[in-house]
């Protein structure tokens, strides 16, 4: 947790550093975005009770008109403008990560830098480093969202508030069983991952030049094709199940979620046969309930981008704040007196719905300043072990 909290404090900070008035405007934009929805509707609805009242003035109409027709293009140009002030923005970011990154090379000693090791880390960091305006975008869009759920709120507290607090509560349960459905689907995807390493292998077998001539020269090309063909189809098989299940769960979800929208229109026909509200008001609240439900729905799969994209953000983290370790280092540790090796004893781990463990009771000891290299079959748990 106190990790987490130095990651976010750490991402702040880069964004404050880097442009704090465009970041500032950038929030400013999607807020009133997200306010502009909820306006909309409350002005219509007000429009709506003025035309269908015996007291109708047309001073009343123009200028509702004109609140209408005001956020309705201003939520039009909110959206333009921000994308264009976080555009601007990011690249600021960018740069002032650049600086950072390259004031952190420049600690770390040339041998270092030589190693296959460091080039892999540095080329995956890089590539990370452009992310983050993924990051930022996902992260300006939940405080959009979030505005578009609570604006909505405000307004229908006065129709039924023990409906309200069951609405945050439902939105509060929907938001955590999207991050827990998409948390099991990784790992149930990581624990098939036997099945793809052998797709890769034999696809790669017929990309390579010299293995194509073997295949000429035994005359065994065909045994390849068609065992190529069986791990494929039972790859596509397992794959197009995780899919299909993990979007199953997620329709069930969004069917149950749209009791709210329903609920609120039932109550507001209620409330309007009582006579509690008017015809206006009863068009806003629908408006409402729908906008609640795309919210609700929006946030859910906004927090699971972010968390994927946080998860390719640790590497830069790590590079930027922790001291870098790699091969070369590590020999440098083994010469202390004092170091320690590596004792394994009974490490058993099993993925989530895998039947059987990836590693069971597995023991053994690494010494000091010495090397092994660990083989075995595809799934026999290496990368699980490392």
């Amino acid at each position: 947790m106190i990790k987490k909290m130095k990651k976010a404090i750490f991402y702040l900070k880069i964004l404050w550093k880097s442009g704090p008035l465009s970041m500032l405007l950038n929030v400013l934009q999607y807020v009133l975005f997200g306010i502009s929805g909820s306006l909309l509707l409350f002005f219509s609805g007000q429009l709506v009770n003025d035309l269908t009242t015996k007291s109708t003035e047309k001073i009343n109409i123009i200028t509702y008109v004109l609140l209408i027709s005001i956020f309705s293009y201003a939520s039009i140009f909110f959206q333009r403008f921000s994308q264009n002030v976080r555009e601007k923005h990011i690249f600021s970011v960018q740069q002032h990560l650049d600086k950072m990154i390259c004031k952190r090379i420049i600690e770390i000693p040339h041998d270092v830098q030589d190693t296959k090791s460091f080039q892999d880390d540095f080329s995956e960091i890089k590539q990370t480093n452009s992310k983050l305006y993924l990051f930022v975008t996902y992260f300006v869009q939940l405080i959009s969202i979030f505005v578009q759920l609570v604006s909505p709120i405000i307004l229908i507290i006065n129709l039924s508030l023990p409906a309200m607090i069951c609405y945050f509560m439902a939105a509060i349960c929907f938001i955590y069983l999207v991050y827990r459905m998409q948390f099991l689907y990784w790992s149930e995807y990581l624990s098939n991952t036997t099945l793809r390493r052998k797709t890769n292998y034999f696809l790669g077998l017929f990309t390579n030049t010299s293995v194509l001539g073997i295949f000429k020269a035994f005359r065994n090309g065909e045994f390849f094709i068609d065992k190529t063909q069986k791990i494929v189809n039972e790859t596509n098989q397992v794959a197009n199940k995780l899919v299909f299940g993990e979007n199953r769960k997620y329709y069930i979800l969004q069917l149950l979620m749209l009791f709210i929208p329903i609920s609120i229109m039932l109550l507001a026909l209620y409330a309007y046969k009582q006579e509690h509200i008017l015809v206006g008001d009863v068009i806003m609240y629908i408006g409402v309930g729908k906008q609640i439900h795309s919210a609700i729905v929006s946030m859910g799969l906004t927090i699971q981008k972010i968390q994927k994209t946080s998860l390719s953000l640790n590497k830069l983290y790590s590079f930027i704040q922790e001291p870098y370790c790699n091969s070369m280092q590590d020999r440098k540790v083994t010469n202390e007196e004092n170091a320690w090796g590596i004792d394994i004893k009974n490490l058993t781990f099993t993925y989530p719905n895998s039947k059987s463990p990836a590693l069971n009771k597995l023991s053994f000891n690494i010494g000091v300043g010495k090397k092994v290299a660990i083989v075995g079959e595809n799934g026999a748990g290496k990368t699980t072990l490392a």
